[in-house]
């Protein structure tokens, strides 16, 4: 199985893609937005890893939260820069830098999933991140590991 590690690393390059925005590939104590933080598990429905989807052994799913933070200096800039990176196509879209026109994931020049998928938008508002106050949203990204 592709470790945790490796595939946010692989998801985190992916948004390298998107100009200005600030993408860590760990969980950090602290951001300067805009950021794009990506934590492992979503809910107790969704975990972080979901090993043996298709036999002992074989591909398992990785569900991560991507939160995308925003400065809330500027309340009508600060949304209109979050719709932006919510758009669901374009450059700044967070959805269609992760997705990549749903080709394999790669990290070190190995393939360590088959697909990334960001179903949903679970969250829109105002977030707290290290006692800061953001304007932030939760996407729901699924990963199916090797």
């Amino acid at each position: 199985m592709a470790s945790l590690t490796a595939v946010r690393a692989a998801l985190a390059d992916r948004l390298d893609a998107v100009d200005g925005l600030r993408v860590p590939g760990w969980v950090p104590a602290e951001i300067s937005p805009p950021a794009v933080i990506l934590v492992p598990g979503v809910d107790r429905a969704r975990s972080a890893i979901v090993y043996d989807k298709s036999m002992v052994g074989g591909s398992h799913t990785m569900n991560f939260l991507a939160k995308v933070l925003v400065s809330t200096a500027h309340d009508l800039s600060a949304q209109r820069l979050l719709d932006v990176y919510l758009d669901s196509d374009g450059v700044s879209s967070v959805k269609a830098a992760l997705e990549d026109d749903m080709t394999e994931l790669v990290h070190d020049d190995e393939v360590v999933a088959d697909y990334v998928q960001v179903p949903a938008v679970l969250h829109y508002g105002l977030t707290d991140w290290a006692g800061v106050t953001y304007l932030g949203a939760d996407l729901h990204v699924e990963v199916l590991t090797r």
